[in-house]
This record gives C-alpha cells, sequence and structure tokens, in this order.
C-alpha cells in the first residue's frame, strides 16, 4: 500500500492515509457484481513491469500506452511508455512516449486519447508547488499533426488552487471524465464529467453522491457502452482502492458496483478498463507477488459458465 500512495503524492494525493477506512458508505447504494467469471484469465504483464511503478493502462492503436518509474524503486519521475501487443494480444516492447511534453523532470500522466487516436488528454504537474506546498495536476491535450504531437495546452476548466486529473473521454468525444478536488464537491477527489461544446467546453458536472464519496474517487474510465469504471477508497471496499461500475453516470447512478474479487484485493488496485465486447482488459494493483511496486495486469473472460458472453459491462 505504501508504495502505491507514494506514487499518487506524485499525483497531489498527498492527503490520503494509508490508514483511511474504506467504511464510509452505506450498503444501500453498492453492491459487489456477480461476474459467474469461471473461465476468468488474470496474469502479470511481465514484459512491461519493473521494479518500479507500472500504472494507468489506456488503449492506444494497436497497444496499450501506459505510466512508468521506469526501474526506480523510490518512483522519482514518472513518464507516458506505450508498448504495442504481440501476436498473443499481451502488450510487450516498451517505449517513452514523450507526446510533446519537455517537462524531464516532471510528472507527466495519465493520458487518453481520442477515438482516432489524433488527440491525447495527459495530466501535467505543475512546474513549481503551490504556496501551501502542494504540486497541482491540470489537463492538457494534445494533436498528432504530420510532425509530431504538438506541445500540450491547458484545458480552461484547470485551476490554480485545486488539480483535475486522470482524464477518460468518452467513445463519442461528447465527454470528458475526471477526477478532482475542485470547490463544491462530495469530499477529497471526486469525478467530474465536461461537455465538448463546438469548439469549447462547458462547465464540469460533479457525478454526484452515489459514484463520489468524502475520500477519494480516481482513475475514471467511460466504456464504449457508456459504463464508468471507477477506483475508489470510500465504498465498501476489499483493501484500500478498490475498482467499482456505475451505469448510466450522466443520468444520477443510483448503485455502484465493486468488481469483486478478481479484480479487487487486500491492495490498492485501480484503473480498470475493458474493450469494447467486454471481454479483455487492464488494471493496475498492488497486491503480493508483482513486479515491482505497483503493476499492471491483464484480464480475459472469454464465454461464462454457461457459455454465454460473460462481460464486466
Amino acid at each position: 500500500m505504501k508504495y502505491i500512495l507514494f506514487c499518487f503524492l506524485l499525483l497531489s494525493l498527498g492527503s490520503i492515509s494509508a490508514q483511511q477506512s474504506s467504511k464510509s458508505k452505506s450498503k444501500d447504494r453498492f453492491r459487489e457484481r456477480n461476474d459467474g467469471s469461471s473461465a476468468l484469465r488474470i496474469s502479470n504483464v511481465g514484459a512491461i513491469n519493473q521494479v518500479g511503478s507500472d500504472y494507468a493502462p489506456t488503449f492506444y492503436k494497436d497497444g496499450i500506452a501506459f505510466v512508468s518509474g521506469r526501474n526506480s524503486a523510490e518512483q522519482a519521475n514518472t513518464a507516458l511508455y506505450f508498448a504495442c501487443f504481440d501476436y498473443n494480444g499481451e502488450p510487450d516492447f516498451p517505449q517513452k512516449m514523450p507526446l510533446g511534453l519537455d517537462k524531464a523532470n516532471f510528472n507527466n500522466g495519465p493520458v487518453a486519447f481520442s477515438k482516432d487516436n489524433q488527440t491525447a488528454f495527459i495530466t501535467v504537474s505543475n512546474a513549481k508547488a503551490g504556496t501551501d506546498g502542494k504540486t497541482r495536476m491540470k489537463i492538457s491535450f494534445s494533436r498528432l499533426e504530420k510532425t509530431g504531437w504538438t506541445q500540450p495546452e491547458l484545458l480552461p476548466f484547470n485551476g490554480e488552487a485545486f488539480s483535475c486529473m486522470h482524464p477518460s473521454l468518452s467513445a463519442d468525444g461528447a465527454w470528458l471524465f475526471f477526477s478532482s478536488d475542485m470547490p463544491g464537491g462530495q469530499g477529497g477527489y471526486d469525478l467530474y464529467a465536461v461537455e465538448r461544446k463546438g469548439g469549447g467546453w462547458g462547465t464540469p458536472v460533479n457525478l454526484g453522491p452515489t459514484i463520489n464519496t468524502e475520500k477519494q474517487e480516481i482513475f475514471p474510465f467511460i466504456s464504449q457502452s457508456g459504463a464508468l469504471y471507477f477506483s475508489s477508497n470510500g465504498h465498501h471496499g476489499l483493501g484500500g482502492f478498490d475498482n467499482y461500475s456505475a451505469n448510466h453516470p450522466l443520468n444520477n447512478s443510483d448503485e455502484v458496483f465493486n468488481l469483486g474479487g478478481h479484480f479487487n484485493s487486500d491492495s490498492d488496485d485501480m484503473s480498470f478498463i475493458v474493450v469494447p465486447d467486454g471481454k479483455s482488459g487492464f488494471f493496475t494493483s498492488s497486491r503480493a507477488g508483482g513486479m515491482g511496486n505497483v503493476d499492471i495486469y491483464h484480464f480475459e473472460i472469454p464465454r461464462g459458465p454457461n457459455g454465454a458472453d460473460n462481460a464486466p459491462d
């Protein structure tokens, strides 16, 4: 737990304590999803995980982009990497992915991409800590042009007194989901969505008290079907951070689902992503037996116990 929490310190989550209780929500709006996953296969992606922390995978072209502190047990700096899928569908051959970022001494990522892979939304850190000693995170965007990725530009809803981070773009490109500790939330980091309007952006909307708690909600991922996956230490979880899902996140979800003991452990489990057909995906965990402090895991759900498709959605 202490390693992943240190990792989040780099993402301005310094207020989280490893001893925080996760018993902060009433169970009437929470239950564990029964995935019936007798055929579920989960494996550590050893080809890309190193002794440091590797986390926050996102789909990009024929592979995944992810955040890594390569070979750094101290997790001094993080950067974005890309690993293409091999013939077995496993990420391999990780390469650094600059995306127009030139701040080698700061932490960059996580990232999300538009469906056509021509626009990247990137979490970047401020060059200097604020007057309160905290480093703020902001969401920027970069476009892919003939000469490469443009220098990232900040989105308009960022602020100097709070962080915005962990972007995820809806399949139609109309909504950007993210985590923020901006004023007016339920407490800690909450999940928000902001609508793209023409060439600009609307006002961020808090996803409400069923999804958000007085603790931390981070790493949103909006699936092809419109289901929201996210990580939280404020619901009734199995460990520190657990992976959850909620349907209809823009329409006042009335229930959240814990993804269960395969995808959650007594350690920190987070940043769950899933392919459009729901049969495979990735998540991050600091569970025992990993390659480093925090590792990326691959899962596959080929068929359900009765032969039916068995997707987490």
